[in-house]
């Protein structure tokens, strides 16, 4: 991935804004991020560039997202309805038997995939009896 010039120095900032946040010192963050002080220099002087790799490094030690640390964007939220929803597609989409019900879900809302998750638990529950 390239960066212009004003992007690096962004991601710069954006390092440096959560570093003192953190209350992190250089320092602690060259030896323990895996960026060299002469890396980070370089990619300040705009000799090098940084690579997707050490910025996944540092957006790790940092514990933020490397889209935050890109691009400034914060991730969304997801509130723990929508990651169980999320999850249930995923595990619909997957499984052959139930690719039907993935493709009659893609456009139904939380609620009802959460309903229609129920409906089958309690259906599997009562089939056992039967």
């Amino acid at each position: 991935m390239n960066f212009t010039k004003e992007q690096v120095q962004d991601i710069i900032s954006r390092i440096e804004l959560e570093l003192g946040k953190r209350g992190i010192k250089k320092y602690d963050f060259y030896k323990e991020s895996g960026v060299s002080s002469s890396l980070y220099s370089q990619w300040n002087t705009g000799k090098k560039q940084p690579t997707s790799k050490k910025l996944g490094e540092i957006a790790n030690f940092l514990d933020v997202s490397l889209e935050y640390l890109i691009y400034g964007r914060e991730e969304e939220k997801v509130s723990a309805e929508d990651k169980d929803v999320m999850e249930l597609r995923e595990e619909l989409r997957r499984r052959p038997e139930t690719k039907i019900l993935f493709h009659a879900s893609k456009n139904a809302p939380a609620s009802a995939i959460l309903e229609a998750a129920a409906l089958i638990e309690r259906y599997k529950e009562e089939s056992k009896y039967k």
